[in-house]
């Protein structure tokens, strides 16, 4: 795909589709949308679940249900007795939006299984859609990145968990892109959710 990217015309994108996937690789943007689609949830109708209707699961509906637990950052991560183990939580791009229940969820069981759930601050798009659209750079930028910021935590933790499968096997290759040691360490211990658990 890069190769297709850089020697022929790219594909006409949607601006819709461009707009999605620029919000999806920015997470500075995503506390401020999680807001407005809680601010705005209040003036919509209700979430029709009727099929034959022709309301739309809209995306302020939807959205508003997966944020009205606590946030992710506030589940019980320090509540842990007699702790194991140490992990990291790669939180992804589309999970942070979309499954704020299932990342809760998935620290509850590890708590649960006694591993106390470390979900580092600055992380960033796995670069899976980087990949499709052929942009080489933006996938070794956001490999780079994720590296420098969960590496170091490595020294403490037994592996990096990835609640998107399609994540954690693209995390897997970032040995890969970048041959060297620390790309190595970052894939090597990089594993999908379930298969840990």
């Amino acid at each position: 795909r890069a190769f297709i990217s850089q020697h022929y015309a790219p594909s006409k994108t949607s601006l819709k589709q461009k707009l999605i996937e620029k919000v999806l690789v920015t997470p500075t943007v995503h506390p401020v949308l999680k807001l407005a689609a809680k601010t705005f949830s209040r003036f919509s109708s209700p979430l029709r679940t009727d099929k034959s209707k022709k309301s739309s699961y809209s995306f302020i509906n939807h959205y508003s249900q997966e944020i009205t637990s606590e946030p992710v950052t506030r589940a019980p991560v320090q509540k842990v007795s007699r702790t194991k183990a140490q992990v990291l939580l790669f939180k992804g791009c589309s999970s942070d939006l979309f499954e704020q229940q299932v990342l809760e969820d998935i620290i509850v069981l590890l708590n649960a299984c006694r591993y106390k759930v470390i979900i580092p601050e600055q992380q960033y798009c796995c670069g899976a859609l980087g990949v499709r659209q052929g942009d080489a750079q933006t996938v070794h930028t956001m490999a780079q990145k994720n590296i420098s910021t969960f590496v170091p935590l490595l020294k403490e933790s037994q592996a990096i968990i990835s609640l998107n499968n399609a994540c954690s096997a693209h995390l897997k290759e970032y040995k890969k892109l970048l041959v060297d040691s620390e790309a190595e360490v970052f894939s090597n211990k990089t594993v999908d959710a379930l298969s840990f658990l």
